[in-house]
């Protein structure tokens, strides 16, 4: 009897340990599998890190956690690098109707439009949704000149790449190439 007990207390000593360990073990596992943040952050580095495919992943249970604007255009890059243009787009316009006042987004949106499906009028679209927004970079106004130049819409082009000079940095590293583009723009559309 006397060693009955000693087992029976060791062994609920033992139980009482492991069950102790996996509550403890449990609770870390939901907490970081309910994280969004974890999964946002794991995301960001597989993306930085080229794997785009895990990166993908990362990013979808991060956003089924918890939907971001910002994180869903994100995925959306990491779409285009796998070469998946049509979600790329739809990630983008969902992250848009989160929040419609995101003008990096549509940049990224006519960005995608324009170079990757060749949706000349869709791309324009977005471009002026991003223009008309007070958070604008300067670099919208020259990717949309730069479209503008392509579709051989002269005076249009020139007036973005005017835009887009006035705000520029002197550092913008695309800065000679609107300076260019504008000088075609004006000469081809009469303006000198």
């Amino acid at each position: 009897m006397k060693n009955r007990r000693r087992y029976w207390i060791i062994g609920g000593i033992y139980a009482g340990a492991l069950l102790g360990m996996g509550v403890a073990i449990y609770t870390r596992l939901a907490s970081d599998s309910r994280d969004p943040q974890k999964y946002a952050r794991e995301a960001i580095e597989l993306h930085r890190d080229g794997r785009f495919g895990e990166a993908v992943r990362a990013y979808e249970q991060s956003l089924a956690l918890q939907d971001d604007a910002v994180l869903r255009a994100s995925l959306s890059r990491a779409l285009v690098k796998l070469g998946q243009l049509e979600r790329a787009v739809r990630e983008l316009e969902a992250a848009l109707r989160k929040e419609p006042a995101h003008a990096e987004i549509w940049h990224d949106l006519a960005l995608l439009r324009w170079r990757g499906q060749n949706d000349l009028a869709g791309a324009q679209a977005a471009f002026a949704e991003a223009a008309a927004l007070p958070t604008c970079k300067p670099e919208v106004e020259f990717d949309r000149g730069m479209l503008l130049l392509s579709i051989q819409r002269w005076d249009e082009a020139a007036a973005c790449f005017d835009s887009a000079l006035a705000r520029a940095p002197a550092t913008a590293e695309w800065r000679a190439q609107a300076e260019e583009s504008l000088v075609v723009a004006r000469v081809r559309g009469g303006n000198r």
